[in-house]
């Protein structure tokens, strides 16, 4: 069996999406408390915006770097991008990296963990509603619209605890709720490209992209600080 056919069979198989679903929710479920410890242990204050951002571009570089060092060894062939492609993939890039974690990054310095959680999980609910106007097969129903709101409440009541309050700040809930957005629209951009692209080659190079975009706008801003 080949390579390929292997991991093909393995992302196909009911049962391997099912555990790589949960250790995906467990990853990104730990990036919370691991971001508001970063920003304790850097000494990163609420206010300083160029901090996170470069703090961002430097996760995502050298997310983007392991993951297409990977790509080496699965299929070399694949990393190779047409002309025409680059524009769709450095946009993927300011979407699903650049605007997305600019607002998520930000977001999470004002206001808690919790409450980032749950509207953080906003971007999944976003996804499937505009789905309803783009994709022919893909129509909002009334199982679905009650799922939705399964799902939420489910997800408001598990974070359920002290830091849960209903204030409402622009730059802390308004910037997830953006990020939520952004992230919707990027999925839909990702679903049309990886069709073309390799999924592991796409989400390598517009990280790649969108973590330069990052270093560009923070790096000159935090030299400039006292």
């Amino acid at each position: 069996m080949s390579q390929s056919n292997f991991i093909y069979r393995m992302l196909t198989n009911p049962y391997s999406v099912m555990a790589i679903a949960i250790l995906c929710s467990i990853l990104w479920g730990s990036a919370f408390p691991v971001l508001k410890i970063s920003y304790d242990e850097l000494g990163m204050s609420g206010d300083d915006l160029a901090a996170k951002i470069v703090f961002a571009g430097m996760r995502f570089f050298i997310s983007a770097i392991i993951l297409l060092m990977v790509m080496l060894f699965i299929d070399v062939k694949a990393l190779k991008l047409k002309i025409k492609q680059l524009p769709f993939v450095f946009g993927l890039g300011v979407l699903s990296t650049s605007l997305q974690y600019f607002f998520f990054y930000n977001g999470l310095a004002h206001t808690s963990g919790m409450k980032a959680a749950v509207l953080s999980s906003c971007g999944i609910f976003f996804v499937v509603l505009f789905a309803h106007f783009i994709y022919e097969n893909d129509q909002l129903d009334w199982r679905k619209f009650i799922g939705l709101i399964m799902g939420f409440c489910g997800i408001v009541f598990a974070n359920w605890g002290e830091d849960m309050t209903f204030q409402f700040t622009f730059f802390g809930e308004g910037f997830l709720l953006l990020s939520g957005l952004v992230s919707a629209f990027g999925t839909f951009l990702a679903k049309r490209l990886s069709m073309e692209i390799h999924p592991f080659a796409l989400t390598g190079w517009q990280m790649l992209f969108g973590s330069f975009l990052l270093l560009a706008v923070g790096t000159p801003c935090r030299n400039t600080e006292p």
